[in-house]
C-alpha cells in the first residue's frame, strides 16, 4: 500500500467551477452547485491530512495521503 486512498465519483453534468471540497477531522463535505453532501470518512482515510481532488472525464478524483512512515 502507497499510504494514499481514492476516492471516484462520477459526476457527468458538473464543471469545476460548481464543485467545492472540505475535509473536516472526520468527514468529507462535497457540494456541487445547490447540493450538499457530508461524506462519513473511515478512521484510517480520516487521520490522513492531504487532499487533493482533479477532474478528469466527468468524473471526481480526489485522493487523501499522509505520511507513510507509520508513525502517528
Amino acid at each position: 500500500m502507497d499510504g494514499h486512498y481514492h476516492l471516484q465519483l462520477r459526476l457527468p453534468f458538473a464543471s469545476r467551477e460548481d464543485i467545492d471540497i472540505n475535509k473536516l477531522p472526520d468527514e468529507l463535505i462535497l457540494r456541487i452547485g445547490s447540493y450538499k453532501r457530508h461524506i462519513p470518512l473511515p478512521r484510517q482515510v480520516a487521520s490522513l491530512e492531504s487532499v487533493s481532488a482533479k477532474i478528469e472525464a466527468s468524473t471526481l478524483n480526489i485522493v487523501f495521503q499522509g505520511d507513510t512512515s507509520g508513525k502517528r
